[in-house]
């Protein structure tokens, strides 16, 4: 079919039918238009100034509307804040004071203890002193009695009850006399001066002889006892 518009034979033109092509010209001839090979149609020459921002959506942003800071919560919070700091700078009052108390009352025991042990030692001194009193008596009498010429057996009766007296003053002191004698020999408490050959299975390893007795005060040892040791050959 022809591109032109039909025409009656009266001369009316007929509306175009589906599947017609529209050509644009000046009426005398079947010229096309000058942009008929840019290939856009008349719909989409119609829309080409038209932004396509202007139908576009808008984008949702993701941040919600912001909010206007209330300043009543905002110095209801702060006020919070301040009572806490408030509430513990009470506390760690209470707990130094808590602590100054007790360091005080610990240095106050200890101050009591270290009085306590010196008055001990000073009164351990002055028995041990008051002990030595009656055989220092008797042995000056002793002496007395030895550079005047007195009786020989009374003089060496003096001297043992000096002896036995200053034994009862240390041992009432709290110290000890032990003579380990016939006992198995022990580090700890003897001192062996020599080892001396025994025959006897039995006596080895044990003391033979003291030559001076040890001393021990409280469960202490304060000398030991210097002995002879059997050696079984």
């Amino acid at each position: 079919m022809s591109d032109k518009n039909r025409t009656t034979k009266t001369g009316e033109i007929l509306e175009p039918e589906a599947g017609d092509v529209l050509t644009f010209g000046d009426g005398d001839g079947d010229t096309e238009p000058e942009n008929s090979d840019s290939g856009i149609d008349l719909d989409e020459a119609a829309f080409d100034d038209i932004e396509e921002d202007e139908f576009a959506e808008p984008e949702e942003s993701g941040e919600g509307p912001k909010e206007t800071p209330n300043p009543t919560l905002h110095a209801l919070e702060v006020e919070r804040l301040n009572r806490r700091i408030q509430n513990l700078e009470e506390q760690l009052d209470r707990t130094l004071n808590a602590y100054r108390r007790e360091k005080g009352e610990l240095e106050r025991i200890r101050e009591r203890l270290e009085r306590d042990r010196e008055r001990k030692l000073v009164q351990d001194k002055t028995r041990a002193f008051a002990a030595l009193f009656g055989p220092l008596d008797v042995l000056h009498r002793s002496i007395d009695e030895a550079e005047k010429g007195g009786n020989p057996k009374a003089i060496l009766e003096g001297f043992k009850l000096v002896y036995r007296q200053i034994v009862a003053g240390l041992e009432e002191a709290g110290l000890k006399r032990f003579d380990p004698t016939g006992e198995l020999f022990d580090p700890e408490f003897h001192e062996a001066l020599m080892a001396q050959p025994v025959k006897k299975r039995s006596e080895d390893n044990r003391v033979l002889m003291v030559t001076k007795a040890g001393y021990t005060a409280d469960g202490q040892l304060v000398r030991p006892a210097q002995v002879i040791v059997g050696k079984y050959e």
